[in-house]
Order: structure tokens, then C-alpha cells, then sequence
């Protein structure tokens, strides 16, 4: 309610805090709230997949304008008023976001975002406020299902006071402690003995000190292979609940080893890795970075590329909008590819330009052009193609790169190759 009313007098709102600290859920209550008490005409709420122009794009797929000089020009007007009220949730970097930030700012729409970033020009900030005491022992005690007796009332408070208070980290240690009979107690001990030293939320290290409590978990609760792959799968798609059937054209490596994932999805929720909701399986945003790390790679999946590359070579249509964000959240997360991921890549961007409601990103053409240069070519003919889409899709957004691409060419020694790009 205090933060219904912020929004309210406000108009513009940043809400801030460390990943898992609960910006997401206090978002969408306030989302619901406003739904049933406010006077807004439209209330709307996004996540951030990628950039804001891809998360736009998605949320408002009927007015992307990419002939325009501002693909987003017909959104902007559609916000300009104070009857509408929009959320947009994980804004975790707004580097290279500026100029739709600073649009933004200028709409008299009202404005709450989220995200790990502590200030933000011309957006008043609300940080999360740190748990109580009682409140964190009460989720602790909720995550581990009543296992914890009273007498470990002394050990709760402190593994409590270990995690600062931390909801996700509290849920996360709760379902541990359920699932491998741990007491309290017994957990500190473990905690301890591998050198954490808690989570301040506090000191601009939030993250590494996550990361290291997961890390620090993960040795007493060590994952199966495949548990772990799924694990890194997830990790590469959009944030959101997933069924089983709906990871279907996602799992087909599991499948052919021999693995059931609706039960890994199962044991991973047991363990608390996942979230277990009506409507499917998620994974917090916070464990998936951890997962992303080392760097993922395309032949650790070889046959969902080469599905996605059957999928835009027989099926590419303006109706597959769903896919085409999941493939844009794939590629992106992906650091090393393999010669289907580029097929796909070189098959998106031509998609991109093709379709009037999307507009190609930059990112789109770096990881291009890096995994252009960091495969072997197995014909000049298919250098041929990929150079030319290269260039066909830099026209209209890139035109001062042209010079450039054109000296990446020559480096093959082709000059009918440029001539025909051109």
C-alpha cells in the first residue's frame, strides 16, 4: 500500500534492491492492487528481456513501427497520458538504454521500475526494505514446511541474521534444510566451514556474496549432470513459470540420453533451485546468472539448435512472435557457437528485417560478426550468403558501418563477394 501511493504522488518510481530481495513480488502486488482500487484506464506490466526496445516490441507487438526514424514513436503516444500506469521490472542495467530512458522521463504516464541499479535520473527511489527478524524466521520456517522444532528457535534467528534477511536466500536454505533433513544448526556448520560470511545486502558486493552462498550450497548438495544442464538450459530462456510440455522443443538432448525432465524439473523444485508455481516451474533470475556461468556454449545443446534450425528454415512466419523472442533470449545468452547457432542467427536477423514489427538490435550484429569470425568456413558460397544478409541487415539502422563491414570482406579476398553485398 505505501507503495501504491508512492507511485501515485510520484508519478515516476525506481524501486531498488539486490536480486532475490523481493522487487518482482512487490511489483506485482502493488500491479494487482491497483488493478482492483486505482482510476488508471490501462495498467500494463513487462519484464526485461534483452533491451527495452526488444521488451517493448513484445509487450506492444501491433505498434512497432520500424520505417519510422523512432520504431516506438506509436507506444510513446499511446503512454503520453496520466491515465495510464506501466511497470517495468528488471531494469538491471541501463547502460545503452539512455535515449528510451530519457523518453521516458518525458511521458506523462506513471512509471514504476525495478531493478538492482541504485539511482536513476529523474526517478524517485524506494529501496526494499531489509526483512525483520520475525519475518525472516517465519519464511524460513514456511520454506522448510514446519520441519524446524521449537528448541532450534536460538539457530534459526541466527542463520536468519546470516542471511540478512534475504527472501530468496531464506526460501532457498529452508527447502535445503526440508529436503536433506538438515537442522538449523547443522546448516550454520556447513555454511561455516566453507568460509561464508553471510550477506550484507549492503556493501555493493550483493551479488558475488550470493553467488558465493549458492556456490557454497551447491558442494553439499551436488547436482547430477543432468540436472545441472537443465539447470544451464533455463538459464538461457526468458523468465517466466514453464510447463514441462512447453520445454518440450527445448529438451530434446535429455530425451535422447535417456532423461525425463518433468522429473528434474521436479527434484531441482525439491531442492528449492526452482520455484514450483500452478502454472509451472521457475527460475529466479539471480540463480540463472549463476548457472550462465562458465560462458555457454552451443554444442553443450546440439540438438536444440539444429531443431531451431529446422524451426526458421521451414516455419519462419510473423506468427511465431513467441519463438522468436525465446530464440532472440537463446542466441543472446549463448558465448560460443557452433555452425547451427550461427544458421540461426544469420536466419533471425533476415527475419528481423523482413518482418515489419521488429527492428534488429546491435548486439544482433556484434555477436554476428564475432561468431562469424570464430567458426571455420566450410565454402566461400556460404560466406557469400552470410556477408551478404550481414550487410542487408545494417542498412537501414547502421548505415555509417558500412565502410567497415566492407574492410571485414576483403579480408577474404572476394571482391565479387563485396560486389554483390553491395
Amino acid at each position: 500500500e505505501n507503495l501504491v501511493h508512492s507511485i501515485q504522488v510520484k508519478k515516476k518510481l525506481l524501486l531498488s534492491g539486490p536480486g532475490g530481495s523481493g522487487k518482482t513480488q512487490l511489483a506485482a502486488q502493488a500491479f494487482a492492487l491497483m488493478r482492483q482500487q486505482s482510476d488508471y484506464h490501462t495498467i500494463a506490466m513487462m519484464t526485461v528481456t534483452g533491451s527495452l526496445t526488444d521488451s517493448f516490441a513484445a509487450l506492444f507487438p501491433d505498434q512497432i513501427n520500424s520505417r519510422a526514424e523512432d520504431p516506438l514513436e506509436n507506444i510513446w503516444a499511446s503512454l503520453d497520458t496520466p491515465s495510464v500506469l506501466l511497470i517495468i521490472d528488471g531494469l538491471d542495467s541501463p547502460s545503452g538504454e539512455e535515449a528510451i530512458l530519457k523518453k521516458l522521463r518525458t511521458l506523462s504516464c506513471h512509471l514504476l521500475l525495478t531493478g538492482r541499479i541504485a539511482s536513476l535520473e529523474g526517478f524517485p527511489v524506494i529501496s526494499v526494505p531489509r526483512m525483520d527478524e520475525i519475518g525472516a524466521v517465519r519464511l524460513l520456517t514456511l520454506s522448510g514446511r514446519e520441519y524446524f522444532s521449537k528448541a532450534e528457535q536460538h539457530s534459526l534467528l541466527s542463520l536468519s541474521n546470516l542471511l540478512g534477511g534475504h527472501p530468496l536466500a531464506l526460501r532457498l536454505i529452508g527447502s535445503l534444510c526440508q529436503t536433506y533433513y538438515m537442522t538449523p544448526a547443522e546448516m550454520l556448520s556447513h555454511l561455516s566451514s566453507h568460509g561464508f560470511q553471510g550477506l550484507s545486502l549492503n556493501t555493493g558486493k550483493e551479488q558475488q556474496e550470493l553467488y558465493a552462498l549458492l556456490d557454497t550450497l551447491l558442494i553439499r548438495t551436488p547436482l547430477q549432470p543432468e540436472e545441472r544442464m537443465l539447470m544451464r538450459l533455463l538459464s538461457m530462456l526468458p523468465e517466466r513459470t514453464w510447463r514441462p510440455s512447453e520445454l518440450s522443443p527445448y529438451t530434446v538432448d535429455f530425451e535422447k540420453a535417456g532423461f525425463s525432465p518433468a522429473d528434474i524439473l521436479e527434484r531441482l523444485s525439491t531442492v528449492g533451485l526452482l520455484q514450483r508455481e500452478l502454472t509451472g516451474y521457475l527460475l529466479h533470475p539471480v540463480i540463472a546468472e549463476v548457472f550462465r556461468i562458465p560462458a555457454l556454449r552451443a554444442d553443450e545443446f546440439p540438438s536444440l539448435w539444429a531443431a531451431l534450425r529446422k524451426d526458421y528454415e521451414e516455419k519462419v512466419n510473423p506468427k511465431l512472435q513467441e519463438r522468436f523472442l525465446m530464440t532472440l533470449r537463446i542466441v543472446q545468452t549463448t558465448a560460443e557457437p557452433n555452425r547451427d547457432a550461427l544458421a540461426v542467427l544469420d536466419r533471425l536477423c533476415a527475419t528481423v528485417m523482413t518482418r515489419p514489427r521488429w527492428q534488429a538490435q546491435p548486439w544482433m550484429l556484434e555477436k554476428y560478426r564475432t561468431w562469424l569470425n570464430r567458426l571455420p568456413h566450410s565454402s566461400m558460397d556460404e560466406i557469400n550468403l552470410i556477408a551478404c544478409r550481414m550487410l542487408w541487415c545494417t542498412v537501414l539502422p547502421w548505415r555509417d558501418q558500412l565502410d567497415g563491414l566492407s574492410e571485414e570482406l576483403n579480408r577474404y579476398d572476394r571482391p565479387d563477394m563485396l560486389e554483390a553485398a553491395h
